[in-house]
Formats: C-alpha cells, structure tokens, sequence
C-alpha cells in the first residue's frame, strides 16, 4: 500500500492543460509489445536462484521470529528490558486465559448474542433511514436508546468471547503506528523502539503450530471496535457498522473452524511461542556483552545482505527499463502499481483509474519523483554513472512511498521477478486498457495525491485522522446500472427488502448507500424512481488531496 510521509514539505507543481494533451498523444506501445519487453526484462533481472536467494535472506533477516531492537550494530537494552517486563506480564495474562478456557466456552450464549447483535444493527439502521430519508424525529430518541441497548449487548459479547481478547485489551493501534510514524528515523531511535517493541508484542495473537493461521486480524478489529463504542452516536456511524459487520462474519467463521479442543490447542502454541520470545529476550540480557555484539552484528548484516540484494535488483530493474522509450517506461511502471496496490479487488476499473491518477500525478511533483541522494538506488545509479532521470522508474522506486518495494516485503521479489502466465496476464490486459485511458485524459485532478486502505491495516484503524497535509476527496458513486439490470434492485427498493448504511452528498444531490441481496449500492432520487449505481467502498480505498499551506 502507498505509504505517507508525516514531515514531508511538499511543493506542488500544477500542470498545464497542455501538458497533459502532449502526455495523452504520445504513442503507447500495443499491449503484446509491452508484453514481450516485459519477458525480457524478466530473463535479464531475474535468475533461476533469485527467488531461493530472496526467501534464504528472508529467513536470516527475520532470525528467530521476534524482533530484535538494535541501535545500529548494537543491542538497545532499553527496549529490551521493557520488551521483557511486558512479555512477563503477557506470559501471566495468558496462563489466566488459558485456565478460562479450559473451563469451557459457552457457544450456546455467544450464538445468542451475536443474534441479538445483528437484531440490533439491524433496527438501528432502519431508524437511521427513517431519520436521514424520512425526517422522522422520534427515530432519533429510539436510535439513542437502540445505540445504548447495542453497547450492552457487545459489552456480553465481549466477555463471553474472552479468549479472542488480545493482551492489554483494548489496545489502540492507531495511536501506537502514529507515534511510532510520527518520530524521526534517524534521530529519535531509542524512542522509535521503545514504541516498536511495545508494538510487537501487543500485535500478536494465536495460530497453528507451524505458525500459519493466525487470528491477529480478528483480535486487533475487536480491539477497535472496542475502542469505537465509548464515541457517542444517535444512530451508527458506517465506519463502526463495517467493522461490526466483518468482525461478527469472521467470528463465526472462526468457531466454526475451531472447536473448543482446537482453540486450546492454538493457545497453548501461542504460550509457548511468547514463553519462547521472554526466553530469548532474557538471555541476550544476561549474557556477555561481546556476545551481544555479535548478535547484534548477525542481525545488522542479515539486514543488510538482504537490503543489499533488494537493492541490486532494482538497480537492475531501473537500467533496464530506462533504456526502453518513456512510453514503455510508464506502461511498467503502472503495471506494476495496479498489479501490487489494487490487485483484483476493482471490478469496475474505478478505484485503479483513481489510483493511476495519483501516481500520475506524482511524477509531475516534486519531490515525489526524485529518488533522494541518499536512497541506495541514487547511490548505485551515481558509482554507474547513470543519471536518475526517469521520472516515472523515480515514482514508482523512490524509497518508502509504496510497501510493495520494501525489501523485507515478500511482493518485492515479483517486482524484478514478475509473473508471467496468462491468468496474470489477462488482468495486466485489463490493466493496460486502464492505463491507456488513463494516459489519455486531456484533464484530470491535479491535487489528487494520495490513496488509502483502512481494510488492509491492522485493526482496520484510519491512518487518515492522523495526517495533516491531506484532504479527504469527497465520495462519489461508482458507475451507472442499466435501466433493465435495475429491475430487480427497484422491486426489492419497492417492498423495503434492502439494509441502509448511510448518504452522502455529490455534485449536490443526495446518493444512498443500501444493501440489497448481500451486494451494496448506491441509490439517487425518489424511492419511486429511483437510479441506481455501483458501489466504491470508501473502507477499501479512500483518495485525498493535497492541502494547499499558502
């Protein structure tokens, strides 16, 4: 996902209509073209051995599986001790639950409340429509009164499902990653630890022996949503009703999936493997100080052997497509992002022409497509005498704008190494239909800038409270249905067979968020005639702009 700088000065450079019409003329190399350049770039970057290579660095960079706080070469015994003291407490913590459930676990009464939890939402939405379609002022008493009767039954459901708590439950993750985001990288590194290892340990949870399997997604939404409840509300915000309505759908998969024996069985491996973490950390407390250093050594050069590696390749993967045509340039370089940051998610094609916006954009702004002096690409280019020129190959590798290129991320490896064979290429087809639409537009908003997904982050926490420098772009419908495939969305519209979420406001009128038949929607006009729209889920990806700091 496209990641954001917190204490980045940006300078934004408009573009002429002009500009833009020259970026749309200029020839687009076909497809199967594209597609052969593609194939040879991947022969030359990527050797049989690469992907062994990448997954042995992996290994060595991620050691024993917990995180190891360094200050460069050396130990932070800082972090460490606090990692300790909370890894005891956590160890405590689940030896208390572990005894909770080998009491047993009350399914009969979970399944109770999660009806009754459903009932609720249900109702709540119905006098929110009632209110926000309709005027009706008594909704707003009942909805105050359904909300209190909503935080009542969760607060049941919360106990009885005690065994999917985290430690130190609530934990608010989205303070914790603003913190951490919020520090220097550089300077404040013993602060930037301290966070971090606290993080590690707190954004945990159980999985199968073999480590696979993990419920940590399902713990930290429950500690959002946790931590969503105190906010008061007449009704139900969407955000709270998304999160609810994923975290109640997972969670019945889950005990469908685990029986109270299985359950055990995955705590118990939990316990071990954090009892494991304590050991660990403990030792390198005690033990000498130039057997530390040597770990501490081990741990720097495994990072830096497989940075190292990540490195070369995209040195390789940069003078390779920067000696094709611009045209060639851009076709890979949005390839790519659409291939990594939207994948197969967008039906329509909507939310990837957005995001094709915004990377378009950045190769017009500074400093969004320079790679920094400092950036070991830079670096490499400049021994090679190489000028770091293509701006649309600076966009898509400049250090830590999009995770995809993050050397301990495994999608990284596909980058040099792309996949190639014909269900990867059917969607890069439907890609490049988008791209060259895309490249085409005679104007666009220039002050789109940045994109974000809250249902791809731990605890689906929004990052986007957090940031200062952007706006959110207001919401939009997605594409027109067809007066004959409306049919039967306006019959079910007509018998009130259909679950309201909430409205928004676009280009002045009114738009209506319903579900109907498990598939959401978006609804203009009258209730007796009605237009209907596709959805774009704001959960999924929302589009911001640039705040203007004159």
């Amino acid at each position: 996902m496209l990641r954001f700088s917190f204490k980045i000065t940006l300078i934004l450079i408009f573009l002429s209509c002009e500009s833009f019409a020259k970026e749309g003329k200029e020839q687009i190399p076909k497809f199967d073209e594209y597609l052969l350049a593609l194939k040879e770039f991947k022969k030359q970057a990527c050797q049989k051995t690469d992907e062994q290579s990448y997954k042995d660095l992996l290994s060595e960079y991620r050691g024993r599986g917990f995180y190891l706080p360094r200050r460069d070469k050396t130990l932070d015994l800082i972090s460490l001790r606090l990692g300790l003291k909370l890894l005891d407490e956590k160890i405590e913590w689940l030896e208390q639950t572990e005894k909770k459930i080998k009491k047993g676990i009350d399914r009969k009464s979970i399944d109770h409340s999660l009806e009754q939890l459903e009932s609720i939402i249900d109702q709540l939405l119905q006098l929110k429509f009632q209110f926000e379609k309709h005027k009706v002022k008594k909704a707003v008493l009942e909805g105050q009164q359904k909300r209190i009767q909503l935080h009542q039954q969760w607060k049941k459901l919360s106990e009885k499902i005690f065994f999917l708590k985290n430690f130190n439950f609530p934990t608010d993750h989205l303070k914790n990653r603003a913190d951490y985001e919020s520090l220097d990288e550089q300077k404040e590194t013993i602060k930037r630890n301290l966070i971090f290892t606290k993080r590690k340990i707190l954004e945990d949870g159980a999985s199968e022996s073999d480590g696979s399997g993990s419920d940590l997604m399902l713990r930290s939404v429950f500690d959002s949503i946790q931590l969503q409840f105190p906010i008061k509300e007449n009704f139900l915000s969407d955000q709270l009703r998304s999160d609810l309505d994923w975290f109640l759908k997972s969670l019945k998969s889950y005990l469908r999936k685990n029986n109270d024996q299985k359950i055990q069985k995955r705590h118990g491996h939990w316990l071990s493997r954090v009892r494991q973490h304590r050991e660990y950390y403990n030792g390198l407390l005690l033990m000498p100080p130039q057997k530390r250093r040597q770990i501490a050594l081990h741990s720097y050069h495994a990072q830096r052997n497989i940075s190292d590696f990540n490195d070369q390749k995209q040195l390789a993967t940069y003078l390779f497509w920067q000696e094709k045509s611009e045209a060639m340039q851009k076709i890979f370089a949005l390839d790519s992002l659409l291939l990594h940051e939207v994948g197969r998610v967008d039906p329509t094609g909507l939310e990837r022409l957005d995001v094709l916006n915004v990377f378009i954009n950045r190769v017009n702004l500074e400093p969004f497509n320079h790679l920094a002096p400092q950036q070991a690409l830079r670096v490499l280019l400049d021994r090679q005498k190489s000028p770091a020129s293509a701006k649309w190959l600076n966009t898509l590798l400049r250090r830590g704008e999009f995770s995809f290129t993050y050397f301990y991320i495994p999608s990284s490896y596909h980058l040099y190494c792309p996949d190639i064979y014909p269900g990867i290429n059917n969607l890069r087809k439907e890609n490049y239909r988008l791209i060259k639409q895309s490249l085409a537009q005679q104007e666009r908003d220039s002050k789109l800038i940045g994109y974000f997904s809250r249902v791809s982050m731990l605890g689906r926490i929004d990052m986007s409270s957090v940031w200062t420098h952007w706006s959110d772009r207001s919401e939009r419908p997605g594409s027109l249905i067809r007066e004959q495939s409306s049919s039967v969305l306006k019959k079910a519209l007509k018998n009130g067979n259909f679950r309201y979420y909430y409205h928004f406001l676009y280009q002045g009128e009114q738009h209506w968020v319903i579900e109907i038949q498990e598939q959401t929607y978006v609804m203009k006009g009258r209730l007796q005639s009605p237009i209907f729209y596709h959805y774009r889920n704001p959960h999924l990806f929302r589009f911001f702009r640039l705040v203007s700091t004159d």
